[in-house]
This record gives C-alpha cells, structure tokens and sequence, in this order.
C-alpha cells in the first residue's frame, strides 16, 4: 500500500513540474480595448478604422513581441466592464484608482496625461467661477468624474458616455463647464471649432497612464510590461509627438530664445559702454534726446 502511494505522490510531483515548465499560451490575437472616440488617444477614424497614440502604441508593442493584436473600441464604460470581466482582454491605457484596482492590475506607465477644467468665454476667471451652482460634463468611467466627486463633491455632475457626446453639448452651448483630459479637449474643441469659445481655466491633475488587465492574468501583464520596455523612449516619443506636438515645449523654446537674445543684447551694450557713453553725451549735447 506504502509503494502505491509514493508511486502516486511521485505522478502528482512530476505533473506540477511539467505543469509549471509548460510554456504559457495567451489568445491570439490579443485584444485591445478603449475608447472610441477619445482622440488623440483612441478613437475610430473616417476609414473606420482604430486610431491615435495607443493604437501605435500597441501596433509597436505587436511588432517587438510578435503577438498579434486586434482593438475594439467601444464606449468608455463598456470598454471599462469589458476589462473587468474578460481575462483575455488589455485595456490600452488608464489611470489608476483604489476602485479600478479591485479588478484590474496595472502595468508600467505608458505616458503622462494632464486633466483640465475648461469653462466657457463669458466667464471672468476661475475666481469668480461658482462650481456649486455650474454644471460640470465629465466622461462615465472616466478618472474626470472621479476627480469632480472626490475634490468637488457639491458640484453637480453631467455625465456623457463618449468625448464626442460632451464636446457635441458644449458645441450646442448646452454646457458652460466640463472636465477632460488637456489634449483630447484640445483635439475635441478644434474638431467642432469650438476652440475660441471655451478656455482652460487650470490644470486639475497631472496623472501617468498604464495598460491594464484582469485581476487573474498577471503573466500577460509580464509580457506586456517586457516589450513595452523593447520600446526605444526615442520611438515611443516620436509616436507621442505625433499626435500630442506639446504647444507647451515649443512655447518654452520660444521664450527662452527671446531671453537669451534681450540677454545678450545686454552683456554687449555693458561691455561696449566706453564707446556708448560718448556717443549719448553728444546726442545729448546736440538735442537728438531732446523731449
């Protein structure tokens, strides 16, 4: 009876072995879900086809990992319970919360993102701005809403379920204030030309995105996390600029040109001051400066 037994244990040991040296099989083709219509960063362009920063992103992350990938965009909140509920699905990118985490876990972050408060031209400035009695849009599932509930709790929410519903409203003149993400509002706002009636007010939060799946497949998390890595940072900024070409960087360029020129002008005009000075007391003298 002894010898049965041990022949059994000895079975049972070399199935857990071979059990966890088999090589993991993951669903080919993966799929990527997001939004539809959150431009620049996903969205279903004129072709009909998916498009905008994480769909390079992941077009890249395909090529250096050698899985194939398939995207499905869909609404926000479905793309989220989509996430939740499949193992076999990847959110191309989201922000963290303590509420997302309870089914999800995160990967390594993919880039940063800003979320801003915009308010319409005829309002004087976010001083003067009464956020209990205005009405703010924000995205359902979206870390927007998140953000208003947790940092503006009285003020009174309208919840849309796409980019393209919000910013069609504020187009309608429906909304004077709403909450987003700084470049899909700067993208959303040109589309509908709209871009000189609404302003940003200020920059609410500055936040890192990451790809997300199901609580239950960590070794596809490894995976992700190990080619997104392969990524070279020049090839995942040139993707970024592409679609984000950062106002705010050219901006600074500009300025600090500006100031080094006023710069150098000075340090010139105080080494030359021997040669100046005379010359200012003879115009002086001949009433060029005269007032």
């Amino acid at each position: 009876m002894g010898r049965y037994i041990k022949i059994f244990l000895f079975l049972l040991f070399e199935m857990i072995i071979i059990s966890a040296s088999a090589p993991v099989v993951f669903a080919s083709p993966l799929k990527i879900i997001h939004s539809a219509s959150m431009p620049p960063l996903s969205f279903i362009n004129e072709e009909g086809n998916a498009d905008g920063i994480l769909i390079d992103l992941w077009k890249e992350w395909s090529k250096k990992s050698g899985s194939d990938v398939s995207f499905e965009l869909t609404n926000w909140k479905e793309a989220m319970s989509m996430t939740g509920r499949n193992p076999d699905t990847i959110n191309g990118g989201l922000f963290y919360s303590p509420d997302r985490a309870e089914q999800l876990i995160f990967g390594n972050c993919l880039f940063s993102m800003r979320g801003a408060l915009f308010t319409d031209n005829q309002n004087d400035g976010l001083s003067k701005l009464d956020m209990q009695n205005t009405i703010c849009g924000v995205i359902k599932g979206g870390y927007s809403k998140i953000y208003m509930e947790t940092n503006f709790p009285f003020t009174a929410l309208m919840l849309f379920d796409s980019a393209k519903e919000l910013f069609k409203t504020a187009a309608e003149g429906r909304i004077k204030m709403f909450v987003a993400d700084y470049p899909v509002a700067m993208y959303q706002l040109k589309k509908f030309k709209i871009n000189d009636k609404f302003k940003c007010q200020k920059i609410l939060y500055s936040r890192e995105l990451y790809p997300a799946v199901h609580h239950q497949n960590q070794k596809l998390l490894g995976r992700i996390n190990y080619f997104m890595t392969a990524i070279p940072k020049s090839r995942r900024q040139e993707i970024i600029k592409k679609w984000m070409p950062l106002p705010d960087e050219r901006y600074w360029h500009i300025t600090t040109v500006i100031i080094l020129t006023f710069l150098t002008i000075l340090i010139f005009a105080f080494m030359q001051r021997q040669r100046i000075m005379p010359l200012i007391s003879k115009c002086k003298i001949l009433n060029i400066f005269k007032p």
